[in-house]
């Protein structure tokens, strides 16, 4: 198989285990202030947060892998 369809499979996971995944109801953790951003992941939250992180060094991996070829 191509490596750029490789890439655009990898890609759309990633992106949709992105889309998944839950969102806090205050918004950004980024702006948020106190001591209300620790969350713990259980279930299909947890598996969505791995392969999300998965998907993306993947691409990374298959980018470099593309790059050199």
């Amino acid at each position: 198989m191509n490596i750029k369809i490789l890439e655009i499979i990898v890609s759309v996971l990633g992106t949709v285990s992105i889309l998944l995944q839950n969102r806090s109801e205050t918004g950004s953790s980024f702006f948020a202030s106190g001591g209300d951003t620790f969350k713990l992941r259980k279930g299909i939250d947890k598996i969505l947060f791995f392969s999300t992180i998965f998907f993306m060094v993947l691409l990374v991996i298959l980018i470099f892998i593309d790059i050199r070829t």
